[in-house]
């Protein structure tokens, strides 16, 4: 009798310390949601004194572009171009535009247009989803002017030819930050920016009548 009782009061005691526990589960109550993923990594940081830019190249801080890929290729197309280095030019040039740049080398109009370049800024970056656009501000002693591009990241980005409307002024800090254009049409029959260096389109018979 006292065996039963005693393994009665055990069960019970047991019972009692399981209560909470069995309320705390009780059947059929939906299961905590899981914990959210943890959050992704955070993007390598970088900063544009990172870059091995010349001397005569600026790249002032609010033109940082997202990744420090595209601003590596914008630094090299600018030194490229302050240098007058055709090879280091072509190399990120997409195809057609590295066409272009073989004809100005046959007639000397790539030494001639970058021969007097003292400075070059990066004055203008627009990041889209859908397209990156730089203007290059370039400085010779006759003044200032715009040069623009596209750029695309494939396997590496390369840049094209911008057609734009002229813009000038007496220093890249002038034009820094100025919008670009589509050209008129006779801004761009007689100026055609969609070379990597602008070279003035001879005027046909007609034009010269005119004048």
């Amino acid at each position: 009798m006292r065996d039963r009782w005693t393994v009665r009061f055990t069960t019970v005691f047991i019972l009692s310390l399981l209560a909470p526990l069995l309320v705390a589960c009780g059947g059929g109550e939906e299961e905590a949601p899981p914990p959210p993923p943890p959050p992704p990594p955070p993007k390598p940081q970088f900063t544009l004194e990172d870059l091995d830019l010349d001397p005569r190249v600026q790249f002032p801080n609010q033109r940082e572009p997202e990744s420090f890929e595209l601003a590596e290729a914008i630094a090299e197309l600018a030194n490229a171009l302050v240098r007058g280095d055709a090879d280091a030019f072509k190399r990120v040039l997409a195809s057609g535009d590295r066409d272009v740049l073989d004809t100005l080398l046959e007639v000397g109009a790539w030494e001639t247009e970058t021969e007097d370049i003292e400075l070059v800024r990066v004055a203008v970056l627009e990041e889209t989803d859908e397209s990156v656009r730089i203007g290059l501000a370039v400085q010779d002693p006759s003044g200032a002017y715009m040069l623009a591009w596209t750029a695309r990241d494939s396997g590496g980005w390369k840049f094209s030819g911008m057609p734009i409307a002229p813009v000038e002024g007496a220093s890249v800090l002038d034009i820094d930050g100025a919008e670009l254009v589509a050209p008129s049409a006779d801004a761009e029959r007689f100026q055609t920016q969609t070379r990597p260096i602008p070279v003035p389109v001879e005027p046909d018979d007609n034009d010269r009548r005119r004048r």
